[in-house]
């Protein structure tokens, strides 16, 4: 709806085919002019010019009829034969008395004229103001009807973004059709940064002026359309005047997508948010940074996710100034709960769950199809994959009694959908998980006898991602339970299950419990321990403090493993991210209080420095160990100030 192009004006005998250049010099007065029907023949009606160059109403469209195309209304010319002398003529003529004309008489001359999907020239009568031209000083005459509906989207949007304009927004209502779409789809409405009477281009705009094209009053269109196509384009002025010449290179999912998320905020659902929603729904794997208009669902999602994204436009408009697409997105505020659920959502309730679903005004009823989901067999392999700020599902059918292993690139959110619930894509990386709602155990005899599985239902499944800022993939390869009980699993590497933790902390401080915990370590020395499922950690002090200790997220580790696939040792630790766990503190005696509230505790690390401990949480440090083929010890030796032991039981 806005662009920052000129727009080429042809001469009107080059749109005509004329070889006249103007208006023909005017006759001398002859008396008395007889009326065009009753004086027939063209050449008659070319004598009916006035010494000032002028014709009335009448003869302007008997001429414009008899030379360009039928007018309604017009008189009729009956003896009209020969070339005509000029065609231009008639056209300056009609245009004249253009606001004498009513809406079928304009309808028709525009008809003959103009073709509604290009930008032709504008015809004005000489001295008239050309509501067409790309920026005025003023409104066009007949903008009074639309004037109030643009100051209360002003004053809207004003009362949000906590800030008002600061140059003046002009309406005009173009005679011809402009500013159409590159696929030809024609445009309602559309928005200049302006100085004075000329464009800005590059320069600090002093005004912006909005133009209402005739598309924009199409009876497929109502006023409260009308009204909110205002709102979009007061966005765009709101923009320019918080950027200036900067706001030209904007990239489309900014500065088009956010005036569409705008106008259905403000003004609810319409015709072209609709449009737009059907675009953003189709699963085609594309980046935001890649969108336009069609980002409408994004921002939706975002509010939904509990964002606050009024107060982070105008930092994501700055951001992409500073750092382009990359700086925009931190600026967004896309937390924890916008990832997970971003990619569950645009499946828009084809699935059972708040999750699986997206709102938004003007959201169709419906998203597109999905296609076919993959029946997956025992050594079947299947992939999700996103772009850089993207997302992907991919619809599955699991077999029974399979296991199933997911792997990934990046750091993928989202959710694995099945019969039973909703699992966090994150939860289901650190451990094998097999197609038994209840999971599954290696048997007797087995070579990973005990080995505990946790479960995912078979049947109909759809695993739904994001890498957020990076892309990312998530790999599912099926296995049989018997293929994968048959690998004797190494003594380390693998992934564990806390089942519970007695540490006693410099004091007199004592720590018990926290089972739940997944710790996943793999053979190179990466590893990943999961806080969500875990219990809280009771803690116990002197004088009768007393209290719990909750984590949640995920902490990733480099080990350092012993060198041999040793069921004793020391597991040292090279790098420790906690920046995704966050811990809540509370005391339950002698009194009741919360002392942090899921704050993270990479944060509370650094400010209380290396010699604090928050326990309750392994390999902080460098820890003994022992191990067998279903159990895993790890023991805090003292010299950290913790002694005590952590408990696993293997899961994989």
């Amino acid at each position: 709806m806005r662009t920052l192009r000129l727009v080429a004006l042809t001469a009107a005998v080059v749109l005509l085919g004329t070889a006249c250049a103007g208006p023909p010099t005017p006759a001398p007065s002859r008396g008395p002019a007889p009326s065009p029907a009753a004086d027939p023949g063209y050449d008659r009606l070319l004598r009916q010019v006035k010494p000032d160059g002028t014709v009335d109403r009448a003869t302007a469209l008997a001429a414009f009829s008899t030379a360009i195309g039928p007018v309604p209304g017009a008189p009729t010319v009956t003896d009209a034969p020969g070339v005509r002398a000029s065609g231009t003529a008639a056209v300056w003529w009609t245009l004249a008395h253009w606001r004498e004309l009513d809406d079928a008489q304009q309808g028709a001359v525009r008809g003959a004229l103009l073709d509604r999907h290009i930008a032709p020239a504008a015809f004005v009568a000489a001295g008239a103001a050309d509501p067409d031209l790309p920026c005025s000083t003023a409104d066009s005459p007949d903008a009074g009807r639309l004037r109030p509906t643009l100051d209360a989207a002003v004053s809207d949007i004003a009362g949000r973004l906590g800030r008002s304009l600061r140059i003046p927004v002009h309406l005009t209502m173009n005679r011809a059709q402009r500013e159409n779409h590159p696929d030809g789809s024609l445009t309602v409405m559309y928005t200049y940064p302006c100085r004075g009477t000329g464009t800005a281009d590059g320069t600090r705009p002093t005004g912006c002026t909005i133009h209402v094209n005739p598309h924009a009053f199409d009876t497929t269109f109502s006023d409260a359309d009308r009204s909110a196509f205002l709102v979009h384009e007061a966005m765009h002025c709101y923009v320019l005047d918080l950027l200036g010449p900067a706001a030209e290179n904007l990239a489309p999912w900014l500065q088009e997508g956010i005036p569409m998320w705008v106008q259905v905020a403000l003004r609810g659902g319409d015709a072209k948010a609709t449009e737009k929603w059907y675009q953003y729904l189709e699963p085609d794997r594309r980046s935001l940074f890649g969108r336009s208009y069609d980002a409408i669902g994004f921002y939706a999602q975002l509010a939904g996710s509990g964002a606050d994204v009024w107060s982070r436009i105008d930092p994501m408009l700055r951001g992409f100034g500073a750092g382009g697409n990359a700086a925009a997105w931190r600026a967004s505020s896309a937390r924890a709960a916008f990832l997970r659920g971003w990619a569950p959502g645009t499946l828009h309730g084809r699935r059972q769950g708040a999750a699986w679903d997206i709102t938004g005004y003007g959201i169709p009823p419906a998203r597109p199809s999905q296609g076919t989901a993959r029946q997956l067999a025992a050594g079947d392999t299947v992939v999700a994959k996103t772009p850089a700020a993207g997302v992907d599902v991919v619809s599955l059918v699991l077999p029974a009694d399979a296991v199933l292993l997911l792997t990934a690139t990046g750091k993928p959110e989202g959710l694995l959908g099945s019969a039973d619930g909703d699992h966090p894509v994150p939860d289901l990386l650190t451990a094998p998980v097999c197609t038994a709602a209840a999971g599954c155990t290696c048997p007797e005899g087995s070579p990973a006898a005990g080995v505990r599985l946790p479960g995912v239902a078979a049947g109909p499944a759809d695993l739904a991602i994001t890498g957020g800022l990076a892309r990312s993939t998530v790999t599912v390869t099926v296995s049989t339970l018997a293929d994968h009980c048959a690998q004797p699993p190494q003594c380390l590497p693998g992934t564990w299950t806390m089942t519970g933790s007695r540490l006693a902390l410099v004091g007199g401080v004592s720590e018990t419990g926290g089972a739940g915990a997944v710790l996943r370590i793999e053979a190179d020395g990466t590893a990943a321990a999961s806080f969500d499922p875990m219990q809280p950690v009771t803690f116990r002090a002197r004088q009768g403090l007393a209290g719990t200790l909750q984590y949640d997220g995920t902490a990733r580790y480099r080990l350092k493993l012993p060198p041999e696939n040793d069921s004793t040792g020391t597991i040292g630790v090279g790098v420790v991210d906690l920046d995704r766990v966050r811990v809540t503190v509370k005391i339950t005696s002698p009194f009741e209080d919360t002392v942090f509230d899921h704050e993270p505790l990479g944060r509370l690390a650094r400010s209380f420095g290396s010699g604090v401990h928050l326990d309750g949480r392994p390999l902080g440090s460098a820890h003994s160990f022992k191990c067998t083929a279903s159990t895993l010890t790890l023991i805090a030796d003292g010299a950290d100030g913790v002694t005590g032991t952590w408990s696993f039981r293997r899961s994989s």
